[in-house]
């Protein structure tokens, strides 16, 4: 977050947002990082099957991702 501070400051708080869903839902999930150096496949492969059994549509989320 504090190295890309490319955007808007609308679209650094829907970033930011983003994030902190994404952590709380690997922390739901068991998973507790140390910082983003610690994202592995297998943290991103439980993102995706969750994603998947809620119905969202992963191409709106490859979007939101890219941010």
């Amino acid at each position: 977050m504090l190295r890309n501070q490319d955007g808007s400051f609308g679209v650094k708080a829907e970033r930011k947002k983003v994030l902190v869903q994404i952590s709380a839902q690997l922390k739901q999930g068991g998973y507790r990082l140390q910082s983003v150096q610690s994202l592995k496949p297998k943290h991103v492969n439980y993102l995706v099957e969750r994603w998947q059994e809620k119905g969202y549509l992963l191409a709106p989320l490859k979007t939101d991702l890219a941010m």
